[in-house]
Formats: C-alpha cells, structure tokens, sequence
C-alpha cells in the first residue's frame, strides 16, 4: 500500500493517511502510519481551527479518527509486548504450593 503525502494540499489528505494507518498488514511500518494520520489529523484541525468555517462533520471526523487511531496504536504496542512474554508472565506459573494440615507440600498444576 503506497502512502499518500503527508504535504498534500488536499483537505481530506487526512483520511487517506488514517485509512492506511488501520489497514496497514505490515507490523514494521504500522507505527510510522500511525504518526503520519495523526500528524496529518493534527494538522487538518488546525486548519480548520482558523478557517472559523461551519466544518461541524468533518472536526467531530477529525476526533473520531484522533481517538480510533490512539486506542488502535495502544492495542497494537500492547500486542507487539505481549509477543515477547512467555505464558507465565501473563498467566502466572503452570502450578502453585498446596500445604495440608499435615504439614505435606504438593505442587498443583
């Protein structure tokens, strides 16, 4: 997937950038998408920000996008971590210490 310019004068630039960031199948260049679509949202609000205009839709598109692609950009980071953990880490040990009555240990998987 070829991404769109970041510089373009296009004023829905934004949502190609963004459509590329979620749908980028390349683990690699996943967080380099991320920061270009919200560089490009940044930068989109700003504009519309000193245009005073009625862009009511498209600034309400603007957070939307803003608030999908961070919970997208958390879930992946946390995702990309959790591949470096064994089982334990996340689950805790495979078996944990019984002691009876009787003073006997067993190990409990």
């Amino acid at each position: 997937m070829s991404s769109p310019s970041l510089s373009s004068p296009e004023p829905t630039a934004w949502k190609a950038l963004y459509k590329a960031a979620l749908f980028e199948m390349d683990c690699a260049k996943r967080p380099d998408r991320i920061a270009k679509a919200e560089k490009a949202l940044v930068i989109r609000a700003r504009e519309l920000f000193k245009a005073n205009g009625d862009d009511r839709e498209e600034k309400e598109a603007l957070d939307d996008a803003m608030f999908a692609l961070h919970a997208f950009g958390n879930v992946w980071r946390r995702k990309s971590r959790s591949q470096f953990r064994t089982p334990e880490d996340v689950e805790g040990p495979k078996s944990h210490k019984v002691k009876f009555v009787s003073g006997t240990m067993f190990d409990v998987p």
